[in-house]
């Protein structure tokens, strides 16, 4: 059975949404660059960002590197 999870961001590794079922604390994740919210439960999560972010300031290319 294998899930596929949706990327919702990057720290230097991506991002996943939370699947059902799991327990997860109840703070944002917040875009470092932005501000905006990522996700609303999950964090913290430093230096996250968001995917509109991440292709504005081509950071998937830096982090391949």
């Amino acid at each position: 059975m294998s899930e596929e999870r949706r990327v919702i961001g990057y720290t230097l590794e991506p991002i996943y949404e939370t699947p059902p079922g799991y327990v997860v604390t109840q703070a944002f994740i917040l875009c470092t660059s932005c501000g905006s919210a990522i996700s609303s439960n999950g964090g913290p999560r430093y230096n996250s960002v968001c995917l509109k972010c991440i292709e504005q300031l081509d950071l998937i290319n830096r982090l391949k590197q």
